[in-house]
């Protein structure tokens, strides 16, 4: 050890190391506990924190240790913790969660990383997931005609562990390391062939609900970057015993997102976070909760555009929570979105944690859209590099909040502070410890709203993903009972009679679609354009109800996609290829595009590209030159679907 690094020891204090970080920009220092120092001079960093909180109140602060200096795949990586048993004030001796054993050792044991943990709510029980062995993430490549093989060395893989509480000793004891891989991987195969050929679970928090419970557990979710698609989600009812696919498994809640995140939003439903120069939010309306029934909404970006999450020029790992509170002004009982980031500029700085109200679910959640605009501040945590964060809700209602700084001018030590909700909103709101809250607010805040949002205000034109107005008499006693019963599957039955009277897709019948703009932070474009072809080229034009190349067929695939087929040309719409490529038609059926289709309440919809080798530009997409070419799916064109012959609109509307 230099003489440099020990003297910043010294002074930091030994054991918990304890530094009070020097204020820039008016920032105000703040004390913190360095849990995970890496030398200046060693080639062995620290990084990826991870935390929980257990019911008994131990602080668990976890961190990769990197001897190959670098990401798994690339030689032997270890897992570590430290345990608090006092809420953050002191830390035990940091030990192995898993041992790396790097060089030649086996497709498993090479390295451990990236952990993803969550504490059981109710049972003193630890799980932490890894991704593990020695491919690199970017390299895997997933081949389910060779399940079982274990010597496998061509994906990175999946294992957990499990610590669990000892009331004699008052020691946390550890579980066998499993692999989980392709019982995870298995979960996205379509037939015989994957749909996903690499994956790790996103690291930091894993999601557990506090509201859906089946058997002995609470539900818990987990979100992961794969290589095919941005991100997906998955749900444990048996505490990550097994796993089933939240949504289907041609579902791409953020195709253009990195490392996720998940957490559960006031209404039960699950919110994803996923990483970008902002955020990436989309949220999953549950229909049926026991069978983790629902559907995703269209993805939204949160940046300095719409107010949202302004991280400027980095795209970093980020951790979502949410907590009840108190509006101290008047003393109002709601909830506050967390969402850590650096805040910039200049890459990866100024970690900090922005804050937004969820008062009124009309405005603040109703859609991914509405989540990811307007917040309401933010508290700047570091005044230097800074990375990776995580955040966990502590027995005694403060927020640990655990993340990575260059403290000792190296990337990275991991660093614990721990908040109070008024010091993360400056006074503006307190901690909520009121258990009827959460029935209150779906009776009151909820339920009243989630209807007005599906009908006030829409026309009957039979646009696809529209509720349709002669059909509310339905909605409005499940409205009722959800008032009354105020729960999550209450909530999900009132979703399902919604979801129950929107205008779904006619396999056969024909539709117009009009552009609706590139709505990237409300950066519209183009608009109120139609979507025509011709034998060799498509473009848009402005409504010509005599124009029958403005007219689409849609078909439905086998797998439950879709096609768009022009009869007036007999064509096809092409498949998205190469980045902002024009995407030309087809007589080919062969050669046709196959489309998911995303439709929101509002008639927005996204058509996205199953079958595509570039996975991240699977969308169709009107440019400003009027052709159509390929986009990527977090800002493509939204399209307005209409029925070419409706049926009669509803007296409501006449």
């Amino acid at each position: 050890m230099n003489k440099k690094f020990l003297t910043l020891l010294l002074l930091a204090g030994l054991g918990t190391q304890t530094t009070v970080v020097k204020a820039e920009n008016s920032v105000e220092a703040e004390p913190q506990q360095n849990l995970f120092i890496t030398n200046p001079e060693s080639a062995r960093p620290y990084r990826i924190p991870a935390i929980a909180a257990a019911p008994n109140g131990d602080v668990f602060a976890i961190s990769d240790y990197r001897p190959c200096g670098n990401d798994i795949g690339y030689g032997e990586v270890d897992i570590k913790c430290r345990i608090s048993k006092d809420n953050g004030e002191t830390w035990g001796e940091e030990f192995f969660i898993a041992d790396g054993k790097g060089g030649n050792s086996n497709h498993m044991t090479t390295g451990y990383g990236d952990a993803a943990i969550v504490a059981d709510r109710e049972q003193n029980k630890l799980l932490v997931m890894m991704v593990c062995g020695r491919t690199v993430c970017w390299h895997g490549r997933w081949n389910p005609s060779k399940i079982g093989q274990t010597s496998a060395d061509s994906v990175n893989r999946v294992a957990r562990i499990y610590l669990t509480y000892n009331k004699k000793t008052g020691e946390w004891e550890k579980s066998e390391i499993v692999e989980m891989t392709d019982h995870i991987y298995s979960l996205f195969l379509d037939g015989e062939k994957p749909t996903v050929s690499s994956m790790f679970i996103g690291s930091g928090k894993i999601c557990q609900s506090s509201r859906i419970k089946v058997g002995k557990f609470y539900r818990l979710y987990c979100s992961m970057w794969t290589r095919d698609g941005g991100n997906r989600v998955i749900y444990s009812d048996d505490f990550g015993g097994s796993w089933k696919v939240l949504g289907t498994i041609y579902d791409r809640p953020a195709p253009g997102g990195d490392e996720p995140k998940v957490e559960e939003l006031p209404d039960g439903s699950v919110l994803l976070s996923s990483r970008c120069t902002g955020r990436y939010f989309n949220i999953y309306t549950y229909t049926d909760v026991k069978k983790g029934e629902g559907s995703w909404g269209t993805v939204a970006l949160s940046n300095a555009d719409n107010k949202g999450v302004a991280a400027v020029g980095n795209s970093t790992n980020g951790e979502i929570l949410i907590v009840p509170v108190v509006r101290k002004q008047d003393g109002v009982k709601t909830y506050l979105a967390l969402q850590s980031v650096p805040f910039g500029p200049g890459g990866r700085r100024n970690v900090g944690i922005f804050y937004k109200e969820l008062t009124d679910y009309a405005t603040d959640f109703a859609t991914p859209a509405l989540f990811a605009a307007n917040w309401d501040g933010c508290h700047q945590a570091s005044t230097m590099g800074s990375a990776y964060t995580t955040m966990t809700l502590q027995k005694n209602n403060t927020v640990g909040f655990l993340y990575e700084e260059s403290t000792f001018a190296r990337d990275y030590t991991i660093v614990y502070k721990n908040y109070t909700i008024e010091h993360i909103t400056h006074g503006a709101y307190a901690y909520c410890d009121d258990p009827t809250l959460a029935k209150t607010y779906i009776a009151e805040k909820v339920v009243d709203q989630k209807v007005a949002s599906a009908f006030v205000g829409k026309a009957c034109k039979q646009v696809v993903g529209v509720p349709n107005q002669d059909l509310r008499k339905g909605v409005d006693k499940a409205a009722k009972a959800a008032k009354k019963r105020a729960t999550v599957t209450a909530v999900a039955k009132l979703n399902k009679s919604i979801a129950e009277t929107v205008f779904a897709p006619i396999d056969g019948q024909q539709y117009r679609l009009r552009n609706l703009g590139y709505l990237e932070g409300g950066k519209a474009y183009t608009d109120n354009q139609y979507l025509q072809a011709t034998a060799t080229s498509l473009s848009a034009s402005a409504l010509d109800e005599n124009n029958a190349a403005q007219l689409w067929t849609l078909q439905r695939t086998e797998d439950g996609l879709w096609r768009l087929y022009n009869e007036q040309h007999r064509v096809y719409m092409g498949k998205p290829a190469a980045t902002s490529a024009v995407i030309l038609p087809t007589a080919k059926v062969s050669e046709a595009g196959t489309f998911a289709l995303i439709s929101d309440r509002e008639g927005q919809s996204v058509f996205n590209e199953q079958q595509t080798a570039n996975v991240s530009y699977p969308c169709f997409h009107l440019s400003q030159g009027n052709t159509i070419v390929t986009w990527n799916a977090s800002a493509p064109s939204k399209w307005e679907i209409s029925a070419a012959t409706p049926k009669a609109c509803c007296g409501a509307h006449k």
